[in-house]
């Protein structure tokens, strides 16, 4: 039986830090975050569990390049919770991503290991980059849906995600859009996606 689900894509941390033992990530943490795997089945909150810390989704698939990490989120549609998220992001309410995450100190206070356990959907992300940038039913054949020498249009979001295997290409699937910056879709999210979506 297929998963009943809703799908989110958006930026959760930028990694603009200069330094490995600060409280922000740097691109080389970030790849080994995904690496190592702790963006799978990471658990969806809402504002960190300020009100509640009901699961409303989980993470399916994390990708970094050099505009930061990006998260792919299914967000389950049998719980009354996440439908009514889901219309809180599409009236603009909610707009950003924040990871949860706790950090270990030596004596002179500097960071020695950052451990994530959850990412937020939340009004006001701490980095201004970290929005939402796609919600809907995203399907599963997305990256068979290419048209070589198709232009990105700045007014479309998927419109604007590219292969990275085939990069002159990219989906001509017409969606509405809340960010004009270009995204790079990693071949393999399609299959990950499929899989995930049987359940």
């Amino acid at each position: 039986m297929s998963r009943q689900v809703c799908t989110v894509m958006g930026t959760a941390d930028p990694g603009t830090a200069t330094e490995d033992n600060t409280m922000f990530f740097n691109t080389a943490q970030l790849e080994a975050v995904v690496a190592e795997g702790q963006m799978k089945r990471l658990p969806v909150w809402l504002e960190h569990g300020d009100a509640t810390k009901e699961q409303i989704g989980e993470v399916v698939y994390a990708w970094v390049d050099e505009s930061g990490m990006h998260v792919l989120i299914a967000l389950d549609l049998q719980l009354v919770r996440s439908r009514v998220v889901m219309q809180w992001i599409s009236s603009g309410i909610f707009q950003g991503l924040s990871l949860g995450y706790t950090a270990t100190l030596d004596k002179a206070f500097n960071v020695t290991h950052k451990r994530i356990h959850e990412l937020s959907i939340v009004r006001r992300p701490y980095h201004k980059s970290c929005k939402i940038f796609y919600t809907g039913l995203l399907p599963s054949d997305l990256l068979k849906r290419v048209a070589p020498g198709h232009k990105p249009k700045n007014t479309c979001a998927l419109d604007a995600f590219a292969c990275d295997e085939q990069a002159t290409q990219v989906s001509t699937l017409d969606v509405p859009c809340t960010d004009t910056a270009k995204y790079t879709i990693p071949a393999e999210m399609s299959g990950v996606l499929s899989t995930y979506m049987q359940g």
